[in-house]
C-alpha cells in the first residue's frame, strides 16, 4: 500500500536483532536499513534500488491531502538515502 510506504523504513529500524551474530536480509527497499548490535555483521543483497521512490508518478493517483502532498518529498528524499 503506498500510503504507508513512509513508514516501511521505521518499521524495519525497530527490529530488536540483538543477541545474533550475523543478520542476513534480501530486499529491494529497507530491510538493509535493520539496526543491529556492534559487532553484528549484516549482509544484505539489494535487488535493486526502490525506483518508485524516484519516480514522481508513482503517487499520482493516490488520493493524498494537502498536508500528505507537503510531507511527501522529505518522506520521499529519506526512502532514497
Amino acid at each position: 500500500m503506498p500510503r504507508l510506504l513512509p513508514l516501511m523504513n521505521t518499521a524495519f529500524e525497530s527490529f530488536d536483532l540483538d543477541g545474533y551474530d550475523l543478520v542476513l536480509s534480501s530486499n529491494h527497499a529497507c530491510a538493509k536499513n535493520v539496526i543491529t548490535a556492534p559487532g553484528t555483521l549484516h549482509v544484505c543483497y539489494c535487488h535493486t534500488p526502490m525506483r518508485y521512490a524516484w519516480d514522481p508518478g508513482f503517487f499520482g493517483d493516490e488520493r493524498l491531502g494537502g498536508v500528505e502532498r507537503a510531507l511527501l518529498p522529505f518522506l520521499l528524499s529519506r526512502l532514497r538515502r
